[in-house]
């Protein structure tokens, strides 16, 4: 690994905070389980699971971009790659589990 520019370490550093920011969500006890933008109140359901792979996602991109002058070793480009399928698997599970809470809330109301 090559010594690292300051242009370098902007991106790394903020991948590493996402990172971090996902990663604490995981393991924080009362931490919200969605994730939405704005204030129109749509928000996808994410759980802790699903935190945690997007902050190994993250994580595996700020260590990838160390090695930024060269290419990234072959595992951690197959790590990335497994994340990535692990983020879209969680996602879909996240989304039935909550469209069946949904449904078994409104079958409760009826």
């Amino acid at each position: 690994m090559e010594s690292l520019s300051t242009v370098s370490w902007v991106p790394m550093g903020l991948f590493a905070l996402l990172a971090l920011y996902f990663l604490q969500k995981a393991v924080r006890p009362k931490a919200r389980q969605s994730w939405g933008w704005g204030r129109t109140g749509e928000a996808a359901p994410i759980s802790r699971v699903g935190y945690a792979v997007l902050g190994a996602t993250f994580l595996d991109i700020a260590v990838m971009l160390a090695w930024s002058p060269g290419p990234p070793p072959t595992p951690l480009i197959v790590l990335f790659l497994v994340c990535f399928l692990a983020a879209m698997i969680v996602g879909f599970l996240d989304v039935r589990a909550y469209r069946r809470k949904q449904e078994t809330e409104q079958r409760r109301e009826m």
